[in-house]
């Protein structure tokens, strides 16, 4: 008689942890809001152009180029098609503290 050996596993598996947002050719790693609209900057790469306008990590951004973003991909590709048209600044709408400003982005 051969006999199955049969083990249980009680253990349920482990969670998966987000995937860290990838950082931005402008020097933003990205995540979608959860508070609202937009994507909130986690992390702003020292010396980036992203750095130099003053953006910092709990910033919102709101839009790109005048359109809204949900998405870091989706940020990269407005600022991929802005490049593409030979300017070389995106307008971006960012909110800080409920205040929400206008800069010039240097791509």
């Amino acid at each position: 008689q051969e006999q199955v050996a049969s083990a249980q596993v009680n253990s349920a598996p482990a969670p998966i942890a987000p995937p860290e947002p990838k950082t931005t050719s402008v020097g933003l790693a990205l995540v979608p809001n959860a508070a609202g609209p937009g994507l909130l900057v986690k992390m702003v790469k020292p010396n980036s152009s992203a750095a130099e306008k003053g953006l910092v990590s709990g910033d919102v951004i709101l839009e790109a180029d005048n359109k809204p973003v949900t998405s870091s991909s989706q940020f990269e590709e407005i600022l991929g098609k802005v490049r593409s048209s030979g300017r070389t600044t995106v307008l971006i709408k960012a909110m800080r503290n409920d205040n929400v400003r206008f800069l010039g982005l240097p791509l």
